[in-house]
């Protein structure tokens, strides 16, 4: 499944009851392969929290791939990573 792919995760909307846990229950599966490094962003979009540092990250350690944006609801310049609406 899809969790068995992804090394980032981002809980967005993380200001809303629940994504805690979302985001506990998802570290307790990743924790599961501890060899791999797998993160967990906590985000709200909307006022930006949260936003900057997975921006860092993936800016730092995933480079801009064109293939990549063709299949994701965001847009990575060389300096910053934004939602498409």
């Amino acid at each position: 499944g899809i969790l068995e792919i992804a090394d980032i995760f981002v809980v967005n909307k993380s200001d809303r009851p629940g994504s805690d846990i979302i985001a506990h229950e998802l570290g307790a599966l990743i924790e599961e392969e501890p060899h791999r490094d797998r993160k967990i962003y906590m985000t709200v979009a909307t006022e930006n929290k949260g936003v900057d540092q997975f921006s860092e990250y993936l800016l730092r350690y995933h480079p801009p791939h064109y293939s990549f944006l063709s299949h994701c609801r965001i847009a990575v310049t060389d300096e910053k990573v934004f939602p498409l609406p």
